[in-house]
């Protein structure tokens, strides 16, 4: 059977830019890390003056209208961990990708000093008391927002699939689960600049899946019925907003599993601008991960106050104790908003996993279709294999096939 692995991918963004319907020309920027040249993902992109801005998606591209009045003006580019940096519009060209570079701002932490307390804490009792004061830094009344919203599949690094909305979220505020949440549809649309394919036949769903479940079923992975509802499946993988129900594998319920089932570094201290933060990388324990899987991440939280800024978190195979492919993905990001004593607000996420698909130009891979246990036919219980094409006799006697 000859497959080939996509990667689904859903994001949405806090979205706070006027749209105009004209045709306009762009100037294409990637952002990539200084020292090992990979893409830096999710990078705040601000006009210093025009105080318009985007975020660079996955792989650290963006794009900035090639707009007359932003000639004289100048890009700020901030991330959480990297040193920020400015750039004149000007030296920005439309005839290529314009390549960005940030710096790390990684400085190492001997010993934690949180000022509140003037206590010397380790790990644990910092995230233990960032997961306690979720109610004190996010907001537990109803609030609203508007957001950029878009679904994709990534194929050998071509993107297909697209599709583009924006929403607005109707949340109930952090004390009220959020599947009470309401949104409204503002705008959708396919976009029609990529190519288009039905994946949804090419799942490979194995036996016993019942086609009427409303469970989402893809290789090693279930997902419970989300009301059909491909935003609805991304806002579920915020762990943070659902820090009191279970969210997704291995996280569990945040304010409950999180702790317990990670192993957790010492803090180094980062730079969000000007904010220092404690950032503290964590892995799985191997008892709730087996020895074909492992999860890492990093969590960055606020000294004084221990909000929580930035939660990543990835899933990936083990081959022979060696991380091979990436299962999932989730990246989620707070921040305060320009308001005064403003609480933490939603600034992306970002939730993305990897399947295998059979190819859509090849009809000769060979499949079980279903599999049951006969206890009537046969003298002997006798599992039985429904195939989609006939089995050859000589070579289905063979071990190694």
């Amino acid at each position: 059977m000859f497959r080939k692995t996509v990667i689904f991918i859903l994001t949405m963004i806090i979205f706070s830019i006027t749209v105009s319907a004209q045709q306009v020309t762009y100037f294409d920027g990637k952002i990539i890390n200084t020292f090992t040249g990979k893409p830096v993902p999710f990078s705040t992109v601000r006009l210093k003056t025009n105080q318009l801005g985007v975020y660079a998606n996955a792989d650290g591209d963006f794009k900035i209208a090639n707009n007359p009045e932003f000639l004289t003006d100048s890009i700020i580019i901030t991330c959480i961990g990297y040193r920020r940096k400015s750039v004149a519009v000007s030296e920005l060209t439309d005839q290529k990708v314009n390549s960005i570079s940030l710096s790390p701002s990684i400085y190492g932490l001997g010993e934690v000093t949180v000022f509140a307390t003037r206590k010397k804490l380790s790990s644990v009792p910092i995230i233990v008391r960032a997961i306690r004061n979720i109610k004190r830094n996010y907001p537990v009344k109803p609030f609203s927002y508007i957001a950029y919203y878009r679904d994709f599949q990534k194929e050998n690094k071509q993107y297909f699939n697209m599709n583009e909305g924006i929403v607005q979220a109707l949340d109930n505020g952090f004390t009220t689960e959020s599947i009470y949440n309401n949104y409204r549809l503002l705008d959708f649309r396919k976009n029609t600049d990529f190519e288009t394919m039905d994946i949804s036949p090419y799942y490979e769903q194995g036996a016993n899946v019942d086609p009427a479940s409303p469970d989402k079923v893809i290789p090693d992975a279930r997902l419970g019925d989300q009301f059909g509802n491909e935003l609805f499946v991304l806002m579920v993988h915020d762990a943070i907003r659902n820090y009191s129900v279970r969210s997704f594998s291995f996280i569990e319920m945040f304010s409950r599993n999180f702790v317990s089932n990670h192993e957790f570094s010492e803090p180094v201290t980062v730079y969000n601008n000007n904010m220092g933060l404690l950032k503290i990388d964590f892995k799985g324990r191997k008892r709730i991960t087996g020895d074909s899987l492992m999860v890492k991440g990093s969590i960055y939280i606020q000294p004084g106050n221990y909000a929580i800024h930035k939660l990543e978190y990835a899933c990936y195979y083990l081959n022979r104790g060696r991380m091979n492919d990436e299962m999932f993905s989730i990246d989620t990001e707070y921040g305060y908003s320009d308001s005064v004593d403003s609480l933490m607000c939603l600034k992306y996420i970002s939730f993305n996993n990897t399947f295998d698909i059979i190819d859509r130009y090849d009809n000769s891979y060979f499949r079980i279709l279903k599999s049951y246990w006969d206890t009537q036919t046969f003298s002997k219980p006798t599992l039985v294999l429904e195939l989609n094409h006939d089995a050859d006799p000589v070579s289905a006697r063979k071990k190694s096939n």
